[in-house]
């Protein structure tokens, strides 16, 4: 006779829901619903398969109900009005994050890495410590025009080329690891920091535009700017975060991009806003237009009403072209040292061909096997 296991179907239901599994998902099951319903029973093969696909250990699955699920970070998502669920893919992201940091640390201290002067250092001002990052990173407005930068593309390469300079490290995913099946969806989200005097990270949603990305790293030097920990998703120059930490930290990365005293140098007509910004968002500061029309709506150059309608269209006609516009896979190769961030991603093959990192946590670190290892060590030996 073949043996069940009693599953409460609450829990069933949970670990589908936090998984993000639809019916068609599902369908693997044939009896799911009965499950959901508690009409039937999982036989303990099924319960084993099913706890492995919604990516929690099987003893939870035996729980009389769900247990509470909360990030090791600070969540920024709070205050919103609603729940912010903590789903197995963030969860993981967050866990690998820190895995990879903590490896990195450890190996910066070996060669002798001194405390960062930057994690930390903001004080309360806004422009101020948009002032700092920008400084800091090289990316004042001037500066953007003697380093040639054409677009937010190039704008965001460059900008985490610097922090990884500085000894931070940056990454950009949309997916948990490489595995291009557990998406890391914008809702839920945006952006990640982690702070280090020795080696902070910043981790954004590739999923974004690249000029949604751009915003989004600077929101997050801004946290990292603070000393911050934690998961963010209100990231955008009109977020709805309100007045608190989330809030400071959009003023700051908006700052950053259209610094106030630049804009008002530069000026914008009120009755061709959408032109002016579309303009100076793409020959002076590299980023969306959106950022713009806030910003001339924060100096006082347009009046409220206008901006925000003017903001309303631009914002419906942006989300239609990048709707349009699409995404590819990419290289593989190509896309995992910024997934992983370029430093740590090089530090780790280096200390493997050294000898000092083993195999196993490389693969672990890289989220790779065996193969996959070889070859990158062939690449990157060849590429030296």
């Amino acid at each position: 006779m073949t043996k069940r296991v009693n599953v409460n179907p609450t829990m069933m239901r949970w670990a589908a829901e936090r998984a993000g599994l639809g019916e068609e998902q599902l369908a693997t099951w044939p009896k799911w619903r009965a499950w959901f319903d508690g009409a039937a029973q999982p036989t303990v093969q099924q319960a084993r398969a099913f706890a492995k696909r919604t990516h929690i250990p099987f003893g939870v699955l035996l729980l009389d109900e769900p247990p509470e699920v909360n990030l090791p970070v600070a969540d920024f998502r709070a205050g919103r009005g609603r729940s912010c669920r903590v789903s197995p893919q963030l969860l993981d992201t967050v866990y690998a994050c820190q895995r990879v940091q903590d490896w990195y640390v450890d190996y910066a201290r070996d060669e002798g890495a001194e405390p960062l002067g930057f994690p930390g250092s903001a004080g309360k001002g806004i422009g101020e410590t948009a002032a700092a990052i920008a400084t800091t990173l090289q990316f004042t407005v001037p500066a953007r025009r003697r380093g040639k930068l054409r677009d937010a593309t190039t704008a965001l390469r460059y900008v985490a080329d610097r922090f990884e300079k500085l000894g931070g490290l940056a990454m950009f995913n949309s997916v948990v690891g490489n595995n291009t099946h557990r998406t890391l969806f914008l809702e839920e989200v945006r952006g990640l920091s982690l702070n280090s005097d020795i080696a902070p990270l910043i981790f954004v949603n590739s999923a974004d535009t690249k000029a949604g990305q751009l915003f989004s790293f600077f929101h997050e030097c801004a946290h990292i700017w603070r000393g911050d920990s934690g998961v963010s998703v209100d990231i955008s120059p009109d977020s709805r975060a309100g007045g608190g930490v989330e809030a400071w930290c959009n003023k700051v990365a908006a700052e950053v991009l259209v610094p106030a005293d630049d804009l008002r140098a530069e000026g914008v007509r009120a009755a061709a806003l959408a032109e002016d910004a579309e303009r100076l968002a793409r020959e002076r500061y590299l980023c969306s237009p959106l950022v713009v029309i806030l910003a001339a709506k924060a100096a006082g150059l347009v009046d409220a009403e206008r901006a925000d309608r003017v903001f309303s269209r631009e914002s419906a006609r942006l989300a239609a072209l990048a709707a349009k516009t699409g995404k590819g896979g990419g290289d593989f190769y190509r896309t995992l040292p910024a997934r992983i961030g370029r430093t740590a991603y090089e530090a780790i093959l280096r200390q493997v061909r050294d000898g000092v990192t083993s195999y196993t946590e490389a693969m672990s670190l890289l989220d790779v096997r065996l193969g996959t290892l070889d070859r990158l060590l062939d690449r990157n030996e060849n590429a030296a």
